[in-house]
């Protein structure tokens, strides 16, 4: 369950072209971040709160726009916490 100590949805990627990325759970925005092409692995962190990260996280949806055939690698998918 999400927890009121929840503070950020990170994911750890890299992908050989720019993309936007958004983050939904359970039906609702969560947030949206961008990564850039980019032989690295970096981070993007979407910040929660109540509004959008609250109660059982039962459907957890994230999508990459970006050019066709786009290569993504992604590292890691966690939360952070306090």
């Amino acid at each position: 369950a999400a927890s009121e100590n929840d503070k950020a949805f990170i994911l750890k990627l890299r992908a050989d072209t720019d993309l936007e990325i958004s983050v939904s759970a359970n039906g609702k925005t969560v947030g949206a971040g961008t990564v850039s092409d980019n032989k690295e692995f970096s981070a993007v962190k979407i910040g929660l709160n109540d509004s959008n990260w609250s109660g059982v996280i039962g459907n957890l949806k994230i999508l990459f726009n970006g050019a066709d055939r786009s290569l993504i690698e992604i590292d890691t998918i966690h939360v952070q916490r306090n």
